[in-house]
């Protein structure tokens, strides 16, 4: 066995855990990646150089197993762990997650894919799209909104329409509005509204004085009156 071989037997045993590196850092670099799956490396010994051969046992002597080298490690598999991961809310209505096993069927262009990612948006014919634009698959309804069993469709959710819809029948007339309406019982009077009466202003405690006319006052003459003189007959009189 030349030397080259152990060479390359520990140049293998490095290049598996380059490999090994690779996948663990894909897994922290998507810690944050909706759905994400994280995988997992398998290895596996190489083909073994075989450089004496194995015997079969006979009467003289027991058989000898082959003497056979190793000639380093591959990477035999990579798997992807689907457990279910832990569930974060985010608030957004469109938002959905599977708990368990299954997977979100969606079309992209005629392609039907299947995905774990339940970040779904509404695009502008109100269909449920992933974010890329692959349209989100489920079962179809009737007329009667009943669920019909293996025709898939795009899901639809037209927001500000019309979502339940019931069919008039033939011999029903439009619905149209009325302006009056009897009724057997006579509707009670209305009642009277209370008067409310006005507020008085309040009575003064005291009376309000009384206002008095001013005289003046009447002025007397200083002279002393006039008085009238005797006729003359009461004069002759008097004389004689």
């Amino acid at each position: 066995m030349p030397l080259t071989h152990s060479l390359f037997t520990g140049l293998s045993g490095m290049n598996g855990s380059s490999q090994m590196l690779d996948v663990v850092g894909n897994n922290i670099a998507n810690v944050n990646t909706t759905a994400f799956k994280g995988s997992r490396i398998q290895f596996e010994t190489q083909i073994l150089d075989t450089i004496q051969n194995a015997t079969a046992p006979n009467n003289e002597r027991g058989g000898s197993n082959p003497a056979q080298i190793g000639l380093g490690v591959r990477v035999g598999a990579i798997s992807r762990n689907f457990n279910s991961g832990a569930l974060q809310p985010t608030g957004v209505a469109t938002d959905m997650a599977i708990q368990g096993n299954g997977f979100f069927l969606v079309d992209l262009e005629g392609q039907e894919l299947y995905t774990r990612a339940g970040n779904f948006t509404l695009d502008r014919d109100f269909d449920l799209v992933t974010a890329e634009g692959a349209r989100v698959q489920g079962y179809g309804v009737d007329n009667d909104f009943q669920i019909v069993d293996g025709q898939l469709t795009n899901i639809n959710i037209p927001i500000g329409k019309l979502t339940i819809a019931r069919k008039p029948s033939p011999s029903s007339s439009p619905a149209t509005s009325t302006r009056a309406a009897t009724s057997p019982r006579k509707a009670p009077s209305p009642s009277p509204k209370p008067s409310i009466p006005t507020p008085r202003s309040p009575r003064p405690s005291t009376p309000p004085p009384r206002s008095t006319p001013s005289t003046a006052p009447t002025a007397r003459s200083s002279s002393p009156p006039a008085t009238s003189s005797p006729s003359p007959k009461l004069a002759r009189a008097a004389s004689s």
